[in-house]
């Protein structure tokens, strides 16, 4: 692995939350997998007839058989988090091996302030599938903040990794209030001028634009302070996605499996940070 300009007290940190994507990214590429990205299912003569007259598979399953259609549906919104994450993270940490820390902060606001939402929605929300299929107004990523505090407190109870709260979660990538929170930083990175008086840019100066060394370090010292953690409870909740939702197709003999190596992998970050 090429560190380019990272220092090296970041090598080991930056290796181990790779390691922590590259297992989310199993979802997506491992075999034990493949029935999130191909799905069977044997059609009559008739329902075939009834297929090309609608000549849409979204629309014939919905009509005859639906519990087909949602489970389909959970695949693909599911598949498509899972990609969508993998494919920002990924390219925010290559970035920040460059120095290239205005797009690495721009590059973690889909996947850690939107997507997370949509994640929560996913598995924990009821009414989330119908408002999804019959509403073409409805917006799952806006959500009131105490509604957001209350799905991801809910995860502590579903979690193993009891250390990891939500709250903590909220106050790292939601609180306004906290100038470091993922929002306010992605916020600055995306846009040359913040106007909100908890995240100001301030006369004569443009977010991330006369970036010093300094300010580089504490970057980076944010950056891999927080990023293990949030991989972590990311992990937990595509476990629990896999896990939870596909009981019937996944061999639930991996899930502890999983949990073993991710116990191994986090048991490094800590080694590393005590030494």
């Amino acid at each position: 692995m090429e560190f380019y300009s990272l220092p090296k007290e970041y090598h080991n940190v930056h290796k181990t939350c790779f390691e922590l994507i590259r297992q989310i990214e199993e979802f997506v590429v491992g075999e034990e997998y493949q029935f999130l990205r191909v799905s069977h299912t044997p059609l009559t003569e008739e329902e075939m007839k009834q297929l090309e007259a609608c000549g849409d598979i979204w629309v014939f399953l919905k009509q005859n058989r639906e519990d087909q259609f949602y489970t389909l549906l959970k695949k693909q919104l599911v598949l498509g988090l899972l990609m969508d994450f993998c494919y920002f993270m990924q390219e925010s940490m290559e970035c920040s091996k460059k120095m290239r820390l205005v797009v690495s902060y721009s590059l973690l606001r889909r996947p850690l302030v939107d997507n997370l939402k949509l994640l929560l929605r996913i598995l924990l929300d009821d009414e989330f599938y119908d408002e999804f299929v019959k509403n073409d107004d409805y917006d799952p990523v806006s959500m009131k903040e105490e509604a957001l505090k209350e799905m991801l407190n809910a995860t502590d109870k579903i979690r193993v990794t009891k250390t990891i709260t939500g709250e903590f979660i909220y106050n790292c990538i939601y609180e306004k209030k906290n100038p470091d929170s993922i929002v306010n930083l992605s916020n600055k990175a995306i846009h040359p001028v913040t106007t909100r008086p908890w995240n100001k840019t301030g006369a004569m100066n443009l977010n991330f634009m006369y970036v010093k060394i300094d300010d580089v370090a504490k970057l980076w010292e944010h950056y891999y302070s927080f990023l293990p953690v949030i991989l972590l409870f990311y992990s937990e909740l595509f476990n629990m996605a896999i896990f939870g939702l596909f009981q019937d197709e996944v061999d639930m003999e991996l899930y502890p499996k999983r949990l073993e190596r991710l116990a191994k992998i986090m048991g490094r970050v800590y080694s590393h940070s005590n030494k």
